[in-house]
C-alpha cells in the first residue's frame, strides 16, 4: 500500500540536537527509502518559508523553539492540511500532544505516539506536574492508534494508560556493514544537554574531581531554558584542569569523539534509551551509568557497569575500568555485539512502517 505522506512531529525541538530529534532522523531516512512512502518532518529552529530535502526527507521548520504555544499548534495545523499525512508518528509527551492527536482525527490522519522517555509512562515526567498538562498529556495514550515504547518497563507501564495495546520498537542506530575495531581511548566522555533535573552534568563534573590525573572530556549543549546553569557549568568545568568543556560537536564528528573515549559516563535521572549509548557501543566504547539501565541491558550483557545512582560505587567503578584495559576492550565488544542485535535502524523502521500500515488499515483499532 502506498503512503501519500508519513508526518513525524515533535513539538518545539531542533532537528539538530536532542534524543527525541535524533532518533526521527534516524527512522525517518529510513523510511524515505521504502518504495511509496514519502516523509515529511515537522521542526523548530531558524524558520523558513517552503521546506527543504534532507536524505529524501522533506523537512518543514516554520517555527523558532521558542514560539508560543498557540503558534506551535497552528503551525502544526498548516503543516498537516499542507502535507496531508497518511499517519503522523510524533515523539516526546508535551500538552500538544493531545491536541495533536485530536487534530490529527479531526483531519483523517492516523496518529503513532512514541515515548521518548521512561517518565511518560511512571508519571514522574515534569509534563503531569500541572493539573492542566497532565490532562491533555494523558489524553495522547488513549487517543492514539498506536503507542510505542522503547523497553520492557515503559511497555508494562504504558499498558494501563492506551486504549490498545503498545508496541515495543527498541531505540534505532544506523549501523555500519563492517563493525568498528576497538580503540583503548585517551579520556573519559560525558555527552548531553546540560540539564539540572535529567541530565545531571555536576555529577560528572564532581567524578572528574576525584580522578585529577585523568582527562574528562565533557560535550554538552544548553537546555532551552537553562542558559544560566549552562554558564555555571562551564565556568566550573574551564577551572578544573582536567576537563575539556566543548560546547557542541557537530554529529558527523561525534563517532570519532566516541572512539576516542575510555568510556562513556552517563549521570542523567530518567531516560528512554539514551542516543549516547547506542552511539558509544556501535563504537564499542564501554559504558558507565549512574542510574539509567534499561531492561538491565548494561549489567546483563556486560556492556559496562550501573551504579544504582550511588556515587561512590560509580567512582569505584570508573576506578577498575581505567586500570582494566583488558577489562574495558572485553565490554566495549560486548556492547557493539549488543547494539548490532538489538537496535538496528533498518529493521526497527521495518516494524514501525509495518505498524503505520496495519493503524492506516484500520487493524490497529480492532485489536488492541
Amino acid at each position: 500500500m502506498a503512503h501519500k505522506a508519513a508526518g513525524l512531529y515533535s513539538p518545539g525541538a531542533s532537528l539538530a540536537f536532542g534524543g527525541a530529534e535524533v532518533q526521527l532522523r534516524i527512522l525517518a531516512a529510513e523510511l524515505a527509502r521504502a518504495p511509496g512512502v514519502e516523509v515529511h518532518v515537522m521542526v523548530a529552529g531558524a524558520p523558513r518559508e517552503e521546506p527543504v530535502t534532507r536524505d529524501g526527507v522533506t523537512v518543514w521548520t516554520p517555527l523558532a523553539w521558542d514560539a508560543p504555544v498557540a503558534r506551535r499548534a497552528a503551525a502544526f495545523a498548516r503543516f498537516l492540511g499542507r502535507v496531508k499525512a497518511d499517519v503522523v508518528v510524533q515523539r516526546t509527551l508535551s500538552p500538544l500532544s493531545g491536541p495533536i492527536a485530536l487534530l490529527c482525527r479531526a483531519r483523517g490522519s492516523r496518529f503513532v505516539y512514541m515515548v521518548a522517555n521512561d517518565g511518560e509512562t511512571d508519571g514522574t515526567h515534569a509534563v503531569y506536574r500541572r493539573p492542566a498538562s497532565r490532562m491533555l498529556s494523558r489524553m495522547t495514550f488513549r487517543l492514539a492508534d498506536a503507542v510505542v515504547v522503547q523497553n520492557a518497563y515503559q511497555l508494562h507501564n504504558a499498558a494501563a494508560l492506551c486504549a490498545r495495546k503498545p508496541a515495543l520498537i527498541r531505540s534505532s542506530w544506523p549501523l555500519t556493514e563492517q563493525p568498528p575495531a576497538y580503540s583503548p581511548g585517551a579520556y573519559v566522555l560525558w555527552v548531553s544537554r546540560i540539564d539540572r533535573l535529567y541530565k545531571r552534568p555536576e555529577l560528572f563534573l564532581d567524578l572528574a574531581a576525584r580522578f585529577p590525573a585523568e582527562p574528562f572530556v565533557m560535550i554538552a549543549a544548553p537546555a532551552n531554558d537553562q542558559a544560566a546553569y549552562f554558564e555555571a557549568c562551564r565556568l566550573r568545568a574551564l577551572a578544573m584542569p582536567n576537563v575539556q568543556f566543548v560546547p557542541g560537536v557537530p554529529f558527523a564528528e561525534m563517532d570519532a569523539r566516541y572512539r576516542g573515549a575510555k568510556v562513556l559516563v552517563n549521570t542523567s535521572s530518567s531516560e528512554g534509551f539514551p542516543n549516547t549509548f547506542l552511539q558509544a557501543a556501535a563504537n564499542k566504547t564501554p559504558l558507565l551509568s549512574l542510574r539509567v539501565d534499561p531492561d538491565g541491558f548494561v549489567e546483563k550483557h556486560a556492556c559496562g557497569f550501573s551504579c544504582g545512582d550511588d556515587t561512590e560505587l560509580l567512582a569505584e567503578r570508573l576506578a577498575a575500568l581505567l586500570r582494566d584495559e583488558a577489562l574495558r576492550q572485553r565490554m566495549g565488544e560486548n556492547a557493539g555485539a549488543y547494539v548490532r542485535e538489538n537496535h538496528d535502524a533498518r529493521r526497527n523502521a521495518e516494524s514501525l512502517l509495518a505498524l503505520c500500515r496495519r493503524v492506516v488499515g484500520g487493524k490497529t483499532r480492532k485489536d488492541g
